[in-house]
């Protein structure tokens, strides 16, 4: 499956509330702890995490495929029971703990139906130690990529979200200061 995403960062949530309600309609909000791992000895830029909530435990493997102003990334997502335990696997494979991030959130679905059908949802998101995004997602196939591409670019534009706001890095490099390097 591939993801499309954009991420915007900016100061206040609050304007954007009024915005996406107009658009969309809320789904669910919540909050997870998101835990990346690194490999020392794997080079290759990538988001490697368990996403732990109230209702789930995620891994997620996320990788890019593209290099621009939107994410575009292959990705490969599965559930765990026990994260603890996953943990251990990944500690014999010598993966770390790289970095551990809260993140506060509302989802928000489209009104229109096509995109149901692309699976794009508008997260409003805070985290602590990151501050608030704007994150508007697609996941798709290969043959949907250019469709969910505008749509998101159109999504954004809706809401108002200046293009010198959206950032392509992963959360763990903000978090780093890495840049972002194929």
């Amino acid at each position: 499956m591939l993801e499309v995403k954009l991420k915007a960062k900016v100061l206040s949530l609050e304007p954007f509330y009024e915005r996406v309600q107009r658009i969309a309609r809320r789904s669910h909000s919540g909050e997870y702890v998101e835990y990346f791992f690194v490999n020392q000895g794997f080079r290759k830029l990538c988001e490697f995490k368990i996403r732990s909530g109230s209702r789930q435990r995620k891994v997620t493997l996320k990788f890019p495929i593209e290099k621009g102003k939107l994410q575009v990334n292959e990705e490969h997502t599965f559930s765990v029971d026990n994260a603890n335990d996953f943990v251990k696997i990944l500690e014999f494979f010598n993966f770390q703990l790289h970095l551990k991030l809260t993140k506060k959130f509302s989802c928000w679905k489209p009104n229109e139906p096509s995109e149901r059908e692309l699976g794009v949802e508008i997260m409003l998101v805070t985290i602590p130690a990151l501050g608030n995004f704007v994150e508007i997602v697609a996941h798709c196939k290969k043959e949907e990529l250019k469709k969910a591409r505008a749509r998101v670019i159109e999504l954004a534009r809706s809401l108002d979200l200046a293009e010198s706001l959206w950032d392509s890095r992963y959360y763990n490099e903000m978090q780093t200061g890495a840049q972002n390097k194929f």
